[in-house]
């Protein structure tokens, strides 16, 4: 169903049953559809998924704003992405350019988001509620999750409220939790040094914590260094504890008879 304003200008569009609108990669599926030419809105609903190129993703409602480009998805909603994206626009546009590159990661590998609601932007994109974040080097879990292209060829993700991480690494597993997090990667072109590697993760909480198979760091401001493998712990109320196999038991043994003068 289609309505027009008095010169014969669109006003809305509604479609109803197995919808499929498509624009070259792009494509939206669901049970019912209503476009908005005002301000340029198209919403989603019963059971709608999207889909642009190898990303995808669903909700109870999706709603695409085509002038701010800007994608919405409320309700068990989810997002799947090859693994070495996550470092880039989660939400391709007219306008992007160069788009910022992920840390090492297998082409035929996914990375998937899960929460309550989402919203996609080219360069900021916002997860909330029950976020649950999986990735082949990384998980996440957290209230908020935000994913920020600062500069080219830099991200940052942001975890807010109860914040829950583990990374995977050559010598093991760490992880870490905390109220807050910010995570910085990429590659930054310096004029007086070239190209330099950003790979930190700052964790905040009362306290933070990170550990590992060999011990584990408690303070106020965690930061740690991935590039060059440092932990730095501001202050002086910190905390190391380190791990170590237990004695054997049989060099504290006592003597089955008693001494006598």
């Amino acid at each position: 169903m289609v309505t027009f304003g008095g010169s014969n200008e669109l006003q809305t569009v509604v479609a109803d049953k197995n919808v499929v609108i498509e624009e070259e990669k792009k494509r939206f599926t669901g049970g019912r559809a209503f476009y908005t030419h005002t301000n340029t809105t198209l919403e989603m609903t019963q059971n709608p998924e999207w889909k642009d190129d190898l990303r995808s993703g669903k909700g109870d409602l999706l709603r695409l704003n085509t002038q701010q480009y800007e994608l919405f998805a409320a309700g068990n909603a989810s997002l799947r992405l090859p693994a070495n994206e996550l470092a880039g626009q989660l939400l391709t546009g007219p306008q992007t350019g160069t788009t910022n590159r992920a840390a090492r990661s297998g082409t035929n590998q996914f990375a998937e988001i899960f929460c309550d609601r989402y919203t996609l932007r080219p360069d900021t994109s916002v997860f909330q509620g029950g976020v649950y974040a999986t990735h082949p080097e990384m998980n996440w879990s957290c209230e908020k999750l935000t994913v920020q292209l600062p500069t080219t060829g830099t991200t940052n993700l942001v975890a807010e409220q109860n914040v829950v991480f583990e990374f995977m690494t050559q010598k093991g597993t760490v992880q870490g939790k905390g109220d807050d997090a910010v995570y910085s990667f990429g590659v930054v072109n310096t004029t007086t040094n070239g190209n330099r590697v950003i790979n930190e993760l700052r964790l905040s909480g009362t306290p933070a914590i990170l550990s590992s198979t060999n011990g584990s760091f408690e303070n106020h401001l965690i930061i740690w260094d991935r590039a060059s493998g440092k932990i730095s712990l501001p202050g002086s109320d910190y905390k190391i504890q380190g791990f170590a196999k237990a004695m054997d038991t049989n060099i504290f043994m006592l003597p089955n008879k008693k001494l006598r003068k």
